[in-house]
């Protein structure tokens, strides 16, 4: 009998083909379960049912997985590209602000609605989807909300010398500061902030006062966030 000589490669091979074999898919620490996510919202719309058959106010959701995955899709989503930039309390407030709006607004969710994708092909129930619409709405929201407050914030600082950059001698107002920047740099960047939210007001403005035929409605890519099972 013949024995074929064995180089480390092979051995190399063997292990990965093994590890492969044996080790389970890894997920993030923010993983949602689509499926058992919908048969949760099976659970709860037939509660809802009941309870609107019965002329009772429609349930709470109390479902445990629910909860978790809608404070999973909620955390998950402040750690994506758009928003992990935000200052950490703006952040805070936008997981709460997404987990509040889930909670009230994905007791709207039908399980049994059937959707379609542009070829006409039907698509599986995705109650993450639905829910990361929300949670992405309501980050949206905080982050108009806070940019609002902080444009008032700085206008008014502004407004009342608040650097006092006209009693300042030329010398002193170029002085550096302990960060690294002077009075003037600091102020110009004031100034920038103010100009550049009162342009973006004047959009938004413009953009409420269009015809509704000609208004673009922009859909956010929710898709790209999380992997759907």
């Amino acid at each position: 009998m013949k024995i074929e000589k064995t180089t480390l490669k092979d051995i190399d091979n063997l292990i990965k083909i093994s590890k492969t074999e044996s080790m389970p898919k890894k997920h993030n620490k923010w993983y949602v379960d689509n499926q058992r996510l919908h048969e949760c919202f099976v659970k709860y719309n037939k509660l809802k049912t009941e309870a609107l058959e019965k002329g009772e106010d429609i349930p709470f959701i109390t479902d445990d997985y629910i909860g978790q995955c809608i404070m999973n899709i909620s955390t998950g989503m402040a750690q994506n590209w758009r928003f992990r930039s935000y200052y950490t309390n703006w952040k805070t407030d936008m997981i709460s602000d997404g987990i509040e709006a889930a909670l009230k607004y994905s007791r709207a969710y039908d399980p049994y609605k059937k959707m379609y994708d542009k070829d006409g092909n039907e698509k599986k129930p995705n109650p993450h989807a639905y829910i990361s619409m929300i949670v992405f709405n309501a980050f949206v929201q905080r982050i108009k909300k806070e940019k609002d407050e902080e444009y008032v914030q700085k206008q008014a600082f502004l407004m009342h010398d608040g650097f006092a950059a006209n009693d300042l001698q030329a010398e002193e107002f170029m002085t550096v500061d302990m960060d690294g920047t002077n009075a003037f740099e600091f102020y110009q960047s004031y100034v920038s902030d103010v100009a550049e939210h009162e342009k973006k007001l004047e959009e938004r403005k413009t953009r409420y006062l269009k015809p509704k035929d000609e208004k673009e409605e922009e859909q956010p890519i929710i898709n790209e966030f999380f992997t759907f099972d």
